[in-house]
């Protein structure tokens, strides 16, 4: 329908408000198509769609200005990657881009310490560049601390004229006894409790331990339901309910309660919830653990996968947890995202393998990248960019005429989907180097050896 609006090659016009089409189909119109929507002549609409149009073209220029693949450098590291690696797909990853993101949540008021959840990406040289940037790591398994212990050993240690020393935040939850028996008495290690069932059944195990307790707030945040980690149907956390007997089970077995934890989800683009964690763990603080003094107000910070959707206001944040530190001194602050530092610094660089064409306007676009490689989108029905740099090139510039194609991978399985409905340019063909974008979080990490397809990692500066 977008494309019969815009003409067979787009360039059209599409009368009517802005704000009668959808972010995306507003964008598709475009950005993909080359069209322009215009008010019809004496529409009563056309401030209002001017403003519409106004903040979407703000929000798609500053999505442009992020994608690090799409500058002359960017690509020739993507085109050198598909060229040069030995595996179908591949992801490449940015330490610019790594680097951007660490300088701008150390730039939050009232943060006293960052965290980096490892489980994001595990990559050792964004975990160096990191380290050297001051950044301490989250990790959820003995795999996880044993592969951050081997990259920095100095971090098992306790720092004298640091009064907050501790370095590495270990969070398992539903994990065995053993996990949590290995760890007590690691030098710089502080160990979240995130179940009252620990404390009442292994807690003379934990004798000596210093912890953190993880409080279910009750109200859970994010892109799907599947990363929301709060409330009733989250598995995660120590119900509020729970924490008067939790603090009395510390006690009786010589635990020390260090500070409060909460990680309402993932995906969160509002500015007020680390604010408001941090305000509903001073309180639980205060009623139950007097002497606790950190507050880990968890992660969850968005990253704009969408042209349509402009980045985090991580000023409005900022703002908010320098108002709630103000108010509160006496606690200090740690923060721990993952998907932010690594999210848009990787790009999944695959090339075109087949098309096909179902009739009605059903189009494939095969690549080697499928669910193996990312499978996001088949579990979370995530949106990732994706681009075709080479038939841009072959473009020279100017905007290739685009079709709507199905993106789908090698994998058998009918699942094994990237993307709907994308409108990519008509001459795509086998050979073509293709990008899914914003593909440095959870991607690799979430990777499996299904159909023993390999895939392959690359860091450049």
């Amino acid at each position: 329908m977008l494309a019969q609006a815009c003409g067979a090659q787009g360039k059209g016009v599409v009368v009517g408000c802005a704000g009668e089409l959808s972010d995306e189909d507003y964008h598709t119109v475009t950005v993909a198509l080359a069209c322009t929507v215009a008010c019809g002549e004496g529409c009563e609409r056309e401030a209002e769609c001017m403003a519409i149009k106004a903040e979407r073209e703000a929000k798609a220029e500053a999505f442009a200005h992020r994608q690090w693949y799409m500058t002359d450098e960017g690509r020739q590291a993507v085109m050198a990657a598909a060229a040069d690696s030995i595996t179908p797909a591949t992801y490449l990853y940015s330490k610019a881009v790594v680097k951007e993101r660490v300088s701008e949540l150390k730039a939050l008021a009232g943060v006293d310490r960052l965290f980096y959840a490892i489980k994001a990406n595990a990559h050792p040289d964004l975990l160096r560049l990191m380290y050297d940037e001051g950044v301490c790591f989250e990790v959820v398994s003995p795999g996880e601390l044993a592969h951050v212990l081997e990259l920095f050993p100095d971090l098992a240690c306790v720092h004298d004229n640091d009064d907050v020393p501790f370095r590495i935040m270990y969070t398992p939850n539903f994990a065995p006894l053993e996990d949590y028996v290995s760890v007590v008495g690691t030098p710089g290690l502080l160990l979240t409790i995130d179940n009252a069932f620990i404390l009442r059944k292994w807690g003379a195990a934990l004798a000596g331990a210093d912890v953190m307790i993880r409080v279910d707030t009750g109200e859970g945040k994010g892109h799907h339901d599947f990363v929301k980690t709060s409330g009733k149907h989250s598995k995660f956390g120590v119900l509020i309910s729970e924490l008067a007997e939790a603090a009395e089970l510390a006690a009786a077995h010589g635990i020390t309660v260090r500070g409060l934890h909460t990680h309402t989800g993932s995906g969160i683009g509002d500015t007020t919830t680390w604010a408001d964690n941090a305000a509903t763990l001073a309180a639980a603080a205060a009623n139950h653990f007097p002497h606790a003094t950190i507050l880990d107000v968890g992660g969850g910070f968005s990253v704009p996968y969408h042209p349509w959707v402009g980045p985090l206001d991580m000023g409005g944040i900022s703002d908010a947890l320098a108002s709630f530190k103000a108010a509160h001194p006496q606690y200090t602050l740690f923060i721990e995202p993952g998907r932010y530092y690594v999210a848009e610094a990787g790009v999944l660089v695959s090339t075109v393998t087949q098309l096909k064409d179902k009739g009605e306007g059903v189009r494939y676009l095969g690549t080697s990248a499928g669910m193996h490689a990312l499978i996001r989108p088949m579990l979370y029905s995530s949106y990732h960019h994706v681009v075709n740099l080479t038939a841009i090139e072959r473009a020279s510039g100017a905007r290739p005429p685009a079709a709507f194609f199905n993106v789908v991978g090698p994998i058998c399985e009918s699942g094994d989907t990237i993307a709907y409905g994308r409108p990519l340019p008509a001459d795509s063909q086998p050979g073509d180097v293709v990008v899914i974008a914003g593909a440095g979080a959870y991607g690799f990490s979430m990777s499996s050896n299904y159909n023993m397809r390999p895939i392959g990692e690359i860091v450049i500066e």
